[in-house]
C-alpha cells in the first residue's frame, strides 16, 4: 500500500497607494496640491516678511508650520495595512494488521514438506507534506505622509500516525512436518513527514513603517508496531512432541525507515523614506519529531479481574490485576478469543489458556520465542529477533529582518529563529526460548 498527503495552503495580501488622497484646510480652503501651493501657503502666513516660513511636508499630506507660530495647519493622508496568513496540515491515520496463525490445528506434510508461517507488513510508503506560504505587502508610491503596516503569518504541519501489528504464531498445534517449521514475522514501514512554513512581509513608505512576519512548521511521525513470531504451548499427546521437523526457525525483525523534516522561514523588511520610524521583526521556528513507542497507543480494558461473572464476546479485554495469581501474567491485558459468549467469573480463571485468550502487546516489541511447546528435531533450532530501525529527523529554520530610516526617523530590526529535533525510540528486542 502507499498513502501519500499533499496539503498547500497559500495567501498574498497587497495594499498600496500610487495617487494623493484628497485633504484641505477647513478655515482657509486651500488644497496644497503641489510644492509651490505648499511654499505660498507657508510664506502666506509668516507676516514678518523674512521669509522664515518652513515647509515640513509636500504634497498629499502637507504639515505647514511658522517658526513664529503664527500658524499651524496639518492636513495627513491615510495608512496602508495588508496582513496574510496561510495554514495546511496533512495527516496519515493507519492502523493495520498482519496476522498469520494455525491454532488448536494438527498439522502433518508428506516427504520433506516444508510448514511456514509468515506475516508481513511492508507498505510502499506513508507521506505526509504540508506547506503554509504567506506574503504581505504595503507601500506608498509617490510623496504622501502614510504609515506602512505588512504582517504575514505562514503554518504547516505534517502527521503520521501508524498504528500495526505482525504476529506470526504456531498456538495450541501439533506440526509433523519432513522440512523446515518457520514462523516469520516482518515489519517495514516506510514513513515520511514535511511541514514548511514561510512568510515574508515588506513595507514601504514615507512615514513610519512596520513590518512583522511569522512562519512555523511542525513535523511529526508517531509509530506503533509490535512484531512477533511464536510458538508457544504446541505439545504432543501423551508427551509426544509438538512440533517435529528437520529445522525450526522463528524470527521477528523489524526494518522500518522513519524520517520527518521540518522548516520555517520568516523575513521582514520595513523602510521609511522620510520621517517616520522604520521597525521590522521576523521569527521563524522549526520542529521535526519522531516517537516510535507502542505506548501511545493506550490499552483500555473492558473489565478487570475484580469482577465476578460476567458475559465476554469475542474481541473483550481484561486486565489482569497486580496481586492476581488465578493464571495470567499480573498487570496485563488480555483478550477473549473464544469462538461464542460465554460467562465467566473474571475474579478466578486461568487468562494463560491459549485457545481462549491472547496477550494484548501495549510496548514496541520485537519478539521471537518458543514457549510451553515441546520440539523435536533432526537439524537446526533458530530463534531470532533484530531490529534495524531508522529515524532520522531534521529541523531547518531561518529569519532575516532588515529596516531603513532614509530620513529624519529611527530604525529597528528583530529576528530569531529556532529548530528542535526529537527522536524517542523505545523498543524491547527479545529472542527467548522458555519451558519447553
Amino acid at each position: 500500500a502507499e498513502v501519500q498527503n499533499l496539503a498547500v495552503g497559500g495567501a498574498l495580501s497587497k495594499a498600496t497607494r500610487s495617487t494623493p488622497a484628497a485633504n484641505s484646510d477647513a478655515n482657509n480652503e486651500l488644497d496644497a496640491a503641489d510644492d509651490e501651493a505648499a511654499r505660498k501657503y507657508a510664506k502666506n502666513y509668516d507676516d514678518d516678511d523674512d521669509d522664515d516660513g518652513v515647509l515640513a511636508a509636500i504634497n498629499n499630506g502637507v504639515n505647514v508650520n511658522s517658526q513664529d507660530n503664527n500658524q499651524s495647519d496639518s492636513l495627513v493622508g491615510g495608512g496602508n495595512v495588508a496582513g496574510a496568513g496561510a495554514g495546511a496540515i496533512g495527516i496519515n491515520f493507519v492502523d493495520q494488521s498482519a496476522i498469520a496463525r494455525i491454532r488448536g490445528a494438527s498439522v502433518q506434510t508428506s516427504g520433506d514438506g516444508d510448514v511456514e508461517v509468515s506475516a508481513e507488513h511492508n507498505p510502499e510508503l506513508f507521506r505526509a507534506d504540508a506547506f503554509g506560504v504567506a506574503a504581505a505587502f504595503a507601500a506608498t508610491f509617490k510623496t504622501t505622509q502614510e504609515s506602512n503596516t505588512a504582517v504575514a503569518v505562514g503554518l504547516g504541519a505534517a502527521v503520521n500516525d501508524i498504528r500495526s501489528e505482525v504476529d506470526a504464531v504456531i498456538d495450541s498445534a501439533t506440526v509433523d512436518a519432513g522440512g523446515v517449521v518457520s514462523v516469520t514475522a516482518v515489519e517495514a514501514v516506510y514513513a515520511f513527514s514535511l511541514g514548511v512554513g514561510i512568510a515574508a512581509a515588506l513595507a514601504s513608505g514615507n512615514n513610519s513603517s512596520l513590518a512583522g512576519s511569522g512562519a512555523g512548521s511542525l513535523a511529526i511521525n508517531l509509530v506503533s508496531h509490535p512484531v512477533r513470531s511464536r510458538i508457544r504451548n504446541s505439545r504432543g499427546a501423551n508427551g509426544s512432541p509438538g512440533i517435529t521437523a528437520d529445522d525450526v526457525v522463528v524470527t521477528a525483525s523489524d526494518e522500518s525507515f522513519v524520517r520527518s523534516d521540518a522548516g520555517g522561514f520568516a523575513i521582514a523588511l520595513g523602510e521609511s523614506k522620510r520621517t517616520g520610524s522604520a521597525k521590522s521583526a521576523a521569527v521563524g521556528v522549526a520542529l521535526a519529531i519522531n516517537v516510535i513507542d507502542a505506548s501511545t497507543r493506550g490499552v483500555e480494558a473492558d473489565f478487570t479481574t475484580d469482577l465476578a461473572n460476567q458475559t465476554v464476546s469475542s474481541g473483550d479485554t481484561v486486565l489482569v490485576g497486580d496481586e492476581y495469581d488465578g493464571g495470567g501474567t499480573p498487570g496485563t491485558v488480555y483478550r477473549y478469543i473464544g469462538d461464542s459468549d460465554s460467562t465467566i467469573n473474571l475474579a478466578a480463571h486461568n487468562y494463560d489458556n491459549p485457545l481462549l485468550w491472547e496477550e494484548v502487546v501495549d510496548r514496541d516489541w520485537v519478539q521471537a520465542t518458543i514457549k510451553g511447546s515441546d520440539i523435536e528435531t533432526t537439524g537446526d533450532v533458530l530463534v531470532q529477533a533484530q531490529s534495524t530501525i531508522q529515524s532520522e529527523a531534521l529541523g531547518m529554520s531561518g529569519a532575516l529582518s532588515g529596516s531603513m530610516a532614509k530620513g529624519t526617523g529611527t530604525a529597528l530590526a528583530l529576528s530569531g529563529a529556532g529548530s528542535g529535533v526529537y527522536n524517542f525510540v523505545e523498543q524491547s528486542i527479545e529472542a527467548s526460548v522458555k519451558g519447553n
